[in-house]
């Protein structure tokens, strides 16, 4: 399966929290298939930041 995100976030998102983030959507994407329900394709990710935390 083809994989896409936006330009601002492969600019400005540590590779590694990106790379957490598919792992993310894989398992939810097996628990779906598990479940037999529709894959939702279309994830939203927000985040906060606080004095240079993420959150």
């Amino acid at each position: 399966m083809n994989r896409y995100i936006t330009r601002g976030i492969a600019n400005n998102l540590p590779n590694i929290l990106q790379h957490q983030l598919w792992q993310l959507v894989s398992e939810r994407e097996q628990e779906q298939t598990k479940d037999n329900t529709s894959v939702d394709y279309f994830h939203i990710f927000q985040f906060n930041k606080h004095r240079n935390q993420l959150y």
